[in-house]
């Protein structure tokens, strides 16, 4: 989908994008890859629709839809690319973030409104409504006959990279009936089996481009937060496709620290999101001159970290323990 953020004209105060050195969730693995996701990106704030002036594309009719104040067009309104009726069973888990979100956010038309309503994504073989890019109808899986709808090429990329986004972030252990072909109940992996595929597969094929990467330096701005499935493509791999399970490891990019450490390991990085960047730490009652440590130079057993914030005087103290192997 064409964003064209260039014309999108901020109003009101912009919120900055803080975050610590390094990435929060550098050298994590399955469910806590996906906690630290989830911890580390969700949004400061919330944009108001006010916020939003411009020109959209709309992928499912192929037309330009004018935004001035966040009003939209007669025979639009503002929609959810994953449906926020979806977390109705949870209504208070977190209130209206999953419709206000701007990465969930586009302008629908009153024919996709009626007739992709809440439905989930699979390939129509009995449309009720279609046009030249994207249908809605019954489709079959394992035999059985189910509603859906089928997006437009256009829109899978960015629609793959939401669904990432939003199931990581807004983890529900309850779905409305609609969402379970796409969702699961399990904190990891988040999605269905046969959502991971599908939507690994289209991620692949449409990878994020330059009006999608504008559309995070939109959010980054208006919400203080950005979807790290566009800045790090590669994480979807690591959490439903080719590397589920593995550590997820950017090189250069300090590990947060850990309970427990192999003897093997290469090093420790002094390093958490939650502990001041510019803390001095101790190891063991010992200074320590350098950003990390060696585990085969601490040896075998349990080991105290203190640290102290240069600039705020926040104090704090952890112990790791160090194994065989």
């Amino acid at each position: 989908m064409r964003l064209l953020v260039s014309l999108l004209l901020i109003t009101g105060t912009s919120v900055p994008f803080q975050t610590d050195a390094g990435v929060p969730f550098n050298g994590l693995g399955g469910e806590a890859l996906m906690r630290g996701i989830s911890r580390a990106c969700r949004p400061v704030t919330l944009a108001t629709f006010k916020s939003l002036d411009g020109c959209v594309d709309d992928p499912f009719n192929g037309a330009q839809v004018m935004i001035s104040d966040g009003k939209l067009p007669d025979g639009y309104q503002w929609g959810n690319l994953v449906s926020a009726r979806w977390w109705r069973m949870v209504p208070d888990l977190y209130g209206d973030t999953v419709s206000r979100d701007l990465y969930n956010l586009l302008p629908l038309g009153s024919d996709v409104v009626e007739w992709r309503a809440d439905r989930p994504v699979g390939e129509v073989v009995t449309p009720s409504y279609s046009n030249a890019l994207w249908s809605a109808g019954l489709g079959l899986l394992g035999g059985e006959e189910f509603e859906c709808y089928w997006p437009p090429e256009a829109l899978r990329g960015r629609l793959a990279r939401t669904y990432f986004y939003m199931s990581t972030l807004y983890h529900a252990d309850l779905w409305a009936p609609e969402a379970y072909l796409m969702m699961s109940s399990e904190t990891w992996p988040g999605l269905s089996g046969y959502a991971a595929g599908m939507l690994v597969d289209w991620h692949r094929s449409w990878p994020a481009g330059a009006d999608e990467i504008r559309l995070n330096e939109l959010g980054e701005r208006l919400q203080g937060n950005r979807n790290p499935f566009v800045d790090y493509p590669e994480l979807a791999e690591y959490l439903w496709g080719a590397h589920k399970g593995e550590n997820f490891e950017i090189e250069g990019e300090p590990k947060a620290l850990k309970g427990t450490y192999r003897l093997s390991e290469e090093r420790i990085d002094l390093y958490s999101p939650y502990i001041p960047s510019d803390a001095v730490w101790t190891v063991d009652g010992l200074s320590v001159d350098g950003a990390w440590v060696m585990a085969s130079g601490l040896g075998l057993g349990m080991h105290r970290l203190d640290y102290i914030s240069a600039s705020s005087g926040e104090r704090g103290r952890l112990t790791i323990n160090i194994v065989e192997g």
